[in-house]
């Protein structure tokens, strides 16, 4: 069985051609890959999941003021109820067993994300640093698959991946037993996920 390769992301600035290479590599032949020395702090990291249990944990006619999609909720900002989404229609008729909190890039300084953290001012700009550390980091991997690819300009080069993307968006999901934090990023064609996952704790 093949293991998950893990990727030093110190190489981006050392030798960024070799770490395109081992992205390119790894999507090509398992499809995943871990990414060590990624710049952001553990300890961001570890506020952002807290503050996810914490929002999580609130009474659901708490969590159902900021729902996605409604009257004042627009762009697939907002809190996903249990069960009100599913992947695979036609095989999954109960919804899938996940709830989710949505924060896209146009909506970061809204009061939509603030109240997310209960107007929390600290947690609300360490979120602010999480999201656009994240936002950094798949932009470099979006620039390695460029360089890897060798993708000429005609066809969306390397330049353009490093642009600004077309929609960044940081989600917070439970999956009993898994907490997941991770970001989608759109440039031109391409899509790219962030994960981070960490098991829940017994309450």
């Amino acid at each position: 069985m093949c293991s998950i390769p893990v990727i030093d992301f110190s190489l981006f600035t050392s030798d960024s051609k070799e770490y395109a290479r081992q992205i390119c590599e790894a999507s090509r032949d398992i499809g995943f890959f871990f990414v060590k020395n990624h710049g952001i702090s553990q300890d961001l990291i570890d506020r952002m999941f807290k503050c996810s249990e914490d929002f999580f944990q609130r009474p659901l006619q708490c969590k159902n003021r900021y729902l996605i999609n409604s009257e004042t909720n627009r762009d697939n900002n907002g809190y996903t109820p249990w069960k009100s989404e599913s992947l695979d229609l036609p095989n999954q008729t109960q919804g899938d067993l996940k709830e989710a909190y949505n924060v896209a890039s146009n909506s970061i300084d809204a009061d939509l994300t603030k109240c997310f953290f209960q107007d929390n001012a600290v947690d609300y700009e360490k979120f602010v640093t999480f999201f656009k550390d994240l936002n950094r980091l798949a932009n470099n991997i979006m620039q390695c698959f460029a360089i890897a690819l060798k993708i000429p300009e005609s066809e969306g080069a390397s330049i353009s991946l490093t642009k600004v993307m077309d929609r960044a968006l940081v989600l917070l999901e439970v999956f009993d037993p898994y907490t997941i934090l991770y970001m989608k990023v759109t440039r031109n064609r391409f899509w790219l996920e962030v994960i981070l996952i960490i098991p829940l704790l017994p309450s």
